[in-house]
């Protein structure tokens, strides 16, 4: 329910945050299922319900910076908000 209403930056945001989690470690049952229905209300609401959409955005902005105290580069919420 909390992703319904979540903006487009926010689900970028945790989808990426996700993506980069999930390939340096195992991710916790509670963590990998928040990430699966965040991806999911991404793809439908923000790419049509298209996989290969998403595919080709995260593709472009996998290398984004992560919103963190101290880091100088654009914010992975900032660079969310260009277009796919």
């Amino acid at each position: 329910a909390h992703f319904d209403r979540a903006v487009e930056a926010d689900l970028k945001a945790v989808y990426l945050h996700c993506a980069r989690q999930s390939s340096q470690r195992l991710l916790g049952f509670d963590e990998a299922t928040r990430c699966t229905i965040a991806g999911e209300a991404l793809k439908a609401r923000h790419f049509g319900g298209d996989f290969n959409a998403l595919l080709a955005w995260w593709r472009q902005h996998r290398d984004d910076p992560v919103d963190e105290p101290g880091n100088h580069r654009e914010p992975v919420a900032k660079a969310a908000r260009r277009s796919p």
